[in-house]
């Protein structure tokens, strides 16, 4: 009775090895890809939404809206203090290639919605704030 393995033997199940390994690697980087564009997708749905409800809010608050260009929105809103309501003015800019929004607050620091980095492949982000506030 011969003990042992042939090389043959040998290289036959170090192919199927192999092959395996191939197989569960492929299956593993397949559902981290999907992972990954599913959880862009997630973030690029919070953050339109988010933009959509603060431009809402400042609409339903706003008392002037003026245009400066295709891509700049200025709304003066009223904002109610402890001696008063007081008029401040929101700024909305859209970067030349519709990709970011940035609200920028008077005295607060800007608020950016780069929506390029989360879903390249649906950049063409167009903000018609004239259409949301005269509906």
């Amino acid at each position: 009775m011969r003990r042992g393995v042939t090389l043959v033997e040998l290289v036959v199940a170090i192919a199927l090895f192999s092959l395996c390994l191939v197989v569960v690697w492929t299956q593993m980087r397949q559902s981290t890809q999907v992972e990954g564009k599913s959880s862009r997708e997630a973030q690029f749905a919070m953050q339109q939404a988010l933009l959509f409800d603060q431009l809402t809010f400042d609409l339903r608050s706003s008392v002037a809206l003026t245009v400066d260009g295709p891509s700049r929105y200025r709304i003066q809103r009223l904002v109610e203090t402890d001696t008063g309501p007081v008029s401040v003015e929101v700024v909305y800019d859209v970067d030349k290639d519709r990709s970011r929004v940035t609200r920028t607050l008077a005295g607060a620091a800007p608020q950016a919605f780069d929506f390029f980095e989360l879903l390249p492949e649906r950049v063409q982000f167009r903000l018609d704030i004239e259409k949301l506030a005269n509906p």
